[in-house]
């Protein structure tokens, strides 16, 4: 397994408590209900959360491991994260957005700007590399978000709510787009979703957290033939 995270959170009003591993060009959504831990999962492993203890290892790397004083903080870790509002910089052009993790981690200039180029030609959008983000639509802002994380070359990638930001029609085409995309990165992927149908068009296998832990795990036809709890079963029973 790329990744191996095993691992608990404890904080006076909420604990996460997660064993999860994902390969190699692996999706692994993670649903769960507003609170149940997701995003805290997605921030613990990529260094934005120290855990309380416990340990997560990549590639066979230990990034976090309170017991044994390891900590990789979040520039050092071959981590690439799409949060869901995007936050791409305003003032930055596209190209310089895209670019901007790679200048952050010493990358000259203009081989940064080689490599943003050939992102954006990835997603399809080399011609927009000289707008601004409030010149494009959610859609294309979604794909710019995505080769931006993907600059740094990650062997995990984290998708916050990718689509969230989307209207219906939207989210279903760009569905799609991130569909066909994800399928050339050889990277492990945890994709957090509130929406099933995300989980059923982008993922391998899920798992599904409840109240900081996780209730099951995975295909999307097994655990919908066979939930294991009301929430469970009120989520994937009416996906078709």
């Amino acid at each position: 397994m790329t990744l191996d995270a095993r691992f608990s959170i404890v904080r006076p009003t909420f604990s996460l408590d997660v064993d999860v591993n994902v390969a190699p060009g692996e999706t692994l959504a993670v649903l769960g209900p507003n609170g149940a831990g997701k995003t805290t999962l997605l921030r613990a492993l990529a260094g934005l959360a120290p855990i309380t203890r416990g340990s997560i290892s990549l590639d066979g790397t230990v990034l976090d491991d309170p017991e044994h004083s390891v900590f990789v903080p979040v520039e050092k870790r071959p981590v690439g994260f799409v949060f869901q509002d995007y936050l791409l910089f305003p003032n930055m052009t596209i190209i310089e957005n895209v670019a901007f993790g790679l200048r952050a981690r010493g990358t000259a200039r203009e081989a940064a700007r080689a490599r943003a180029g050939e992102l954006l030609e990835w997603v399809g959008l080399s011609e927009h590399a000289q707008k601004k983000p409030g010149q494009i639509s959610g859609g294309q802002a979604q794909r710019v978000a995505l080769a931006r994380a993907m600059a740094v070359s990650p062997r995990l990638l984290l998708l916050d709510e990718p689509l969230a930001a989307l209207d219906v029609t939207t989210r279903r085409s760009v569905r799609t787009d991130l569909s066909h995309l994800l399928t050339n990165v050889d990277s492990a992927r945890i994709l957090v979703t509130h929406d099933p149908r995300d989980a059923r068009v982008l993922a391998d296998r899920l798992v599904i957290i409840e109240d900081g832990r996780i209730v099951q795990s995975g295909s999307f036809d097994g655990i919908a033939a066979n939930p294991a709890t009301p929430y469970v079963h009120e989520l994937l029973g009416d996906v078709s």
